[in-house]
């Protein structure tokens, strides 16, 4: 098989900042240092525990649509990956403990001392490696974690290890005291190879505080073609109603085929899957065109599995707006109103990392990439397999519009997890 071509490219990085309170806080403030959590033995040869899993990518999924409910407050595009920023939090609760790790642990969504945390998230970044068809894989899907702190800064051994061994993270030294300008620049060029060149930068110099002590950085990147690609030659300009009584002439991808396909009073949804079947993108279409802030309103993690366990494959003639979107999000205020709060305050425990001195959060940075275009490749044939037993589909297509304002998703099929996720208002616009 050959090199793929270009088709969906999606790359969200988070990137987290611990640092001592400047002058240290009162003594009495000071975290009592609780007993380290034993680090996961994981062997090579470990079965899944399946139900562990499926719980973890619940609570993954779940906090996703908390976080997007809290961006979603703001105007226009919206594209982030949920995953990323779960992941690289995650990371960050390995270390803390007390009030500090029992608020970080109901946001996140998930149950279990550190060490069963971090070998459920080693069982999910397995699971998401890369299908291979004739030695080739068939998408690209790679996740980075790093840990950045100065030379020599005391870190337990029991934290370290638990990253390495559960988020596949290798603990690197760059010196924020001495020269925070080169310790950044070093942590965006790991950046900008592990995005490919679409993200360059995640830190800067001047906005970290001058007490920072540890980064901790998560970066995916995603590309595929589509299982059913939509050719150039069908590609047209058509009206996209940004809102009622507005719209805009931008490229609509279309075509004739089958897809799994459901339909509710608020919306249509549509599951469009990649190269190799094990990752989708799931279009949820309002039928009203002022309808996007309705259907946000409801949407979670359970009406999306509900109605992807209810979509059949359905005859569609499907149009959907090509598009590029880019974006920049501090989440430090949306993870307070999640009820983080405690981990951005002098009065955090991060005493898990180190005995030396207190730490907290003191910012989270996402910045996230995504294409969507014609281009793909003829797909294998696990294409055509149909598991269920379905309705015979009409004789005329129907016809799926997405001209208006819609969600959409990119979803591991076999874990469920919802990797990225997204609305589009406006085509055109970053």
């Amino acid at each position: 098989m050959s090199a793929l071509p270009a088709r969906a490219v999606c790359v969200p990085l988070l990137g987290i900042a611990l640092a001592a309170p400047a002058g240290g806080p009162p003594q009495s403030a000071a975290p009592t240092p609780q007993p380290a959590a034993r680090a996961p033995e994981l062997k090579a040869d470990e079965k899944t525990d399946t139900a562990a899993m499926a719980a973890y990518v619940k609570g993954m999924n779940d906090f996703a649509a908390d976080l997007y409910r809290q961006l979603g407050r703001q105007d226009g595009n919206l594209f982030l990956s949920p995953f990323s920023v779960h992941v690289a939090l995650s990371m960050a609760r390995t270390g803390a403990r007390g009030k500090t790790a029992a608020a970080m642990a109901k946001a996140l969504r998930v149950e279990g001392a550190p060490d069963q945390l971090a070998a459920s998230a080693r069982q999910v970044l397995t699971a998401l490696k890369p299908g291979v068809e004739d030695g080739t894989k068939v998408y690209e899907l790679a996740v980075a974690n790093a840990l950045w702190s100065s030379p020599g800064y005391p870190l337990r051994d029991e934290f370290t290890r638990a990253l390495r061994q559960g988020f596949q993270v290798e603990a690197r030294e760059v010196d924020f005291a001495k020269n925070r300008s080169a310790a950044c620049r070093t942590i965006n060029a790991w950046v900008n190879d592990a995005t490919r060149g679409k993200i360059s930068e995640i830190v800067d110099a001047m906005q970290l505080p001058d007490l920072t002590r540890l980064v901790l950085t998560n970066a995916i990147y995603f590309k595929s073609p589509w299982a059913e690609p939509f050719s150039k030659q069908a590609t047209k300009d058509a009206p996209f109603h940004v809102r009622a009584g507005e719209k805009l002439d931008v490229p609509f991808l279309n075509q004739v085929k089958e897809f799994p396909y459901w339909k509710t009073d608020a919306f249509q949804g549509v599951e469009l899957p990649y190269a190799g079947h094990e990752l989708s993108m799931v279009l949820v279409i309002p039928n009203e065109i002022d309808g996007l802030a309705a259907v946000e309103k409801s949407f979670s993690a359970r009406t999306l599995d509900e109605g992807l366990k209810s979509a059949r494959r359905t005859k569609l003639f499907l149009s959907m707006p090509r598009f590029r979107t880019e974006a920049a999000f501090s989440l430090g205020d949306a993870l307070v109103a999640m009820g983080m709060g405690d981990a951005f305050s002098p009065a955090a425990d991060f005493s898990g990392m180190t005995e030396k001195e207190a730490l907290y959060v003191d910012s989270v940075i996402h910045k996230s990439f995504i294409v969507v275009d014609e281009a793909g490749t003829e797909a294998a044939a696990a294409t055509a397999v149909a598991v269920a037993a379905r309705a015979a589909p009409p004789k005329d297509p129907i016809p799926v519009r997405a001209d208006r304002p819609f969600l959409y998703a990119i979803r591991h099929a076999r874990t469920g997890a919802v990797l990225f996720l997204g609305r589009l208002v406006q085509p055109g616009a970053r």
